[in-house]
């Protein structure tokens, strides 16, 4: 069986060009696609890990604001809880003048709330 000349170069050829194309067109563009998943893989660690402390951070928030709330609770007088204020009206006193029960529980409930606006800045 006879091979021809001019297929034997033909072949060498092809395999010329296709080393050169391998090492000097593909191989920079693979490195770059490489690199760009890298970098992107990279950026998604990232973004992941800032999710996390972000979450982390509302957490500790929502925590401390818990912690706020209940401490408010406890600190907050009797009469803001019940905004009733039970009114006794002193006998014997000459220099006040008599109430109506319609203003005493307007005045109650004004002094109830004049104490809690007080009350509320005082730590």
């Amino acid at each position: 069986m006879m091979i021809n000349l001019t297929l034997v170069v033909q072949a060498g050829n092809f395999l010329i060009a296709y080393l050169m194309i391998r090492t000097l067109l593909l191989r920079p563009v693979i490195v770059c696609i490489r690199e760009d998943d890298a970098e992107y893989e990279q950026a998604v660690a990232k973004v992941a890990k800032q999710k996390e402390q972000v979450k982390a951070q509302e957490e500790r928030i929502n925590e401390r604001w818990q912690a706020f709330q209940e401490t408010f609770l406890e600190q907050i007088p009797d009469v803001a809880r019940v905004r009733e204020v039970e009114i006794t009206i002193l006998q014997g006193i000459p220099e006040l003048p008599p109430i109506d029960e319609k203003n005493v529980h307007r005045l109650a409930n004004e002094a109830a709330k004049q104490l809690i606006e007080k009350v509320a800045y005082v730590h």
